[in-house]
């Protein structure tokens, strides 16, 4: 997360006074050692939210980015509430947050926008796991029928 600050966050809130930036965390998950390491962080940068969600400790593994992701987007606007846009980005991403703003900004009059990538997968309940990632409908459909158990739902869209 250093790096991230380093890069991209401390200079986008330097030249920004309208953006607040937030490394999401699972609360579950986490061992006591991660609570501790966490705590301290956030008491020096003040910037990580921790939400109802699993982490990769967690029952689940990989599949923590998806439950992180929907913890995320109900957590939001309930904690910065009357802000324009709610935005995610995986921690493997730098995201040039001016570049961002300015390409969100005209969307700002209307309800409701997505920008982003839809994407579909299956899920697997007894695993807590997903099977059949694709990009298109189609795609995930071939995956669900060839690459999950029959217990798997899907498959459903999903927003990153």
């Amino acid at each position: 997360r250093e790096w991230i600050r380093a890069l991209s966050v401390r200079p986008a809130l330097a030249s920004r006074s309208d953006v607040l930036i937030r490394f999401v965390m699972g609360k579950r998950g986490l061992s006591d050692a991660d609570r501790r390491q966490l705590k301290g962080e956030h008491q020096l940068n003040r910037d990580i939210a921790f939400v109802d969600a699993s982490d990769f400790a967690d029952k689940g593994g990989i599949f923590s980015c998806i439950d992180k992701l929907f913890a995320w987007f109900r957590y939001a606007p309930v904690a910065y509430p009357g802000a324009t846009f709610y935005a995610k980005a995986d921690d493997d991403s730098l995201v040039d947050v001016p570049r961002l703003v300015a390409l969100m900004a005209p969307a700002a009059r209307e309800p409701n926008v997505y920008l982003g990538y839809v994407q579909y997968d299956s899920f697997i309940p007894s695993q807590w796991k997903h099977c059949g990632w694709s990009a298109t409908p189609s795609g995930a459909v071939f995956g669900r029928e060839h690459g999950c158990p029959r217990e798997a739902y899907g498959p459903f869209p999903f927003v990153v």
